[in-house]
């Protein structure tokens, strides 16, 4: 599937510029760049500072001398795990899997003029390609394996098809968007200009990983799964036939024993499994060393999906999950986060619209360290709001409310 994104700014995500000091840095080492020349990937050592063992001190370093040679030669470089190294893509990651609940990865790839990064191959995961700067060719086939696992890589000599048919062939310019679901063969080509382009990969879920993590988590102590702790007959492995009958008895047993499971268990350990590390908030973390001034009156924008999960608890306290990072308020000041944050807007407000709900003191404080974590930005446009005195009108417009003790709490 192709599209054209309608608003034109989702290529500000990312550019040449920013993808040339990435590289220039050298940090970009191993795990974070690789390079694909001819089909295949190039070995790290062509593009790290130290060729020898023991320069262990800077072989986590590329050389970005070494990468501009191979980019001369027609290669293609490929920056891994791109949201960490970019505000702006990781606020679109962010923002993508508060869409779309699915864990997000993003990859930027750059292919000189007429060149291929990859021949035909597969991936494990769909992916959304975003069009930066320049265009190319893409060529998609069916899949030779439907709907891979995660341990189900393509493997050249083994799944490609060169006979299969080109099902579908774009020109991606930028602002292009192109949608490859898991298991479709693909493969691109720059056209007469260098290309630019950022992938988004969704992590999948399968049932087979679903059993694979139901029989982990199985309550091994309990008493109904002790036929499962019992040792294979001994010599097993040396006979067929042997495996066999043991491969029989344990489909027989796990066929008995499953029902019995403990569901609730299952899902409390399934779901943390699921949910996996949550995506930091790009943080200025500056701002923790230099302050930036936040007035009653500064406006500032809810950067929504920073916030990967807002819960009550008891005592009226409002619990913000921010990465691996909680924050809690207590009182009303924690209800109006709260309803700021579902309204999911792009609306500018500020500390005063919290009073005089909580107390414009620690209003001003509450949101200055909101900003710090990420959770708030500035907005942009415009001076400071300006708002009605509360002495003068007994409630603010968000809050309507007489003031009252905030009863603050946040770490």
């Amino acid at each position: 599937m192709v599209w054209k994104a309608s608003d034109t700014s989702v290529i500000d995500i990312f550019s040449v510029a920013e993808f040339d000091r990435l590289i220039s840095s050298g940090m970009t080492g191993p795990g974070r760049i690789r390079v694909a020349l001819d089909g295949g990937i190039v070995p790290r050592q062509k593009y790290v500072l130290g060729d020898r063992q023991s320069d262990e001190r800077i072989s986590t370093y590329s050389s970005p001398q070494s990468i501009a040679k191979l980019t001369r030669q027609g290669a293609t470089i490929i920056l891994d795990n791109l949201h960490i190294f970019s505000g702006s893509v990781s606020s679109e990651v962010r923002r993508l899997e508060f869409e779309t609940g699915q864990k997000i990865y993003a990859t930027a790839f750059m292919t000189p003029a007429g060149k291929s990064g990859l021949q035909y191959h597969h991936d494990v995961q769909s992916a959304m390609l975003i069009q930066i700067s320049g265009s190319k060719t893409w060529r998609c086939k069916s899949p030779v394996v439907t709907d891979p696992l995660l341990d189900e890589e393509f493997q050249p000599d083994r799944n490609r098809d060169e006979s299969s048919k080109v099902i579908l062939e774009a020109t991606l310019h930028p602002g292009d968007v192109l949608w490859i679901p898991r298991g479709f063969l693909h493969s691109g080509v720059s056209t007469d200009e260098s290309s630019l382009h950022v992938s988004f990969a969704f992590e999948v879920f399968t049932k087979y990983w679903l059993v694979e993590q139901i029989i982990k988590h199985l309550d091994r102590t309990a008493e109904h799964f002790t036929p499962l702790r019992q040792d294979l007959p001994w010599g097993t492995r040396m006979k067929e036939e042997g495996i066999k009958s043991v491969i029989t008895d344990v489909i027989r047993d796990l066929s008995a024993l499953l029902p019995e499971a403990d569901a609730g268990g299952l899902l409390e350990k399934i779901s943390q499994s699921m949910a996996g590390r949550p995506s930091e908030p790009f943080l200025a973390t500056s701002s923790f060393a230099f302050p930036a001034t936040i007035t009653a009156n500064t406006p500032v924008v809810m950067v929504t999906e920073a916030v990967s999960q807002v819960e009550r608890v008891s005592g009226g306290k409002v619990v913000l999950t921010i990465g691996s990072f909680k924050m809690g308020i207590i009182g009303p000041a924690g209800k109006l986060i709260e309803e700021i944050w579902r309204e999911d807007s792009t609306d500018p407000w500020c500390a005063k619209d919290l009073v005089p709900a909580v107390d414009e003191a620690f209003a001003v404080e509450l949101v200055s360290r909101m900003f710090q974590e990420g959770v708030v930005r500035r907005h942009t446009a415009g001076p400071e709001l300006e708002h009605l005195d509360p002495t003068d009108h007994g409630a603010s417009p968000r809050s309507g409310q007489p003031a009252v003790p905030p009863g603050p709490e946040f770490p």
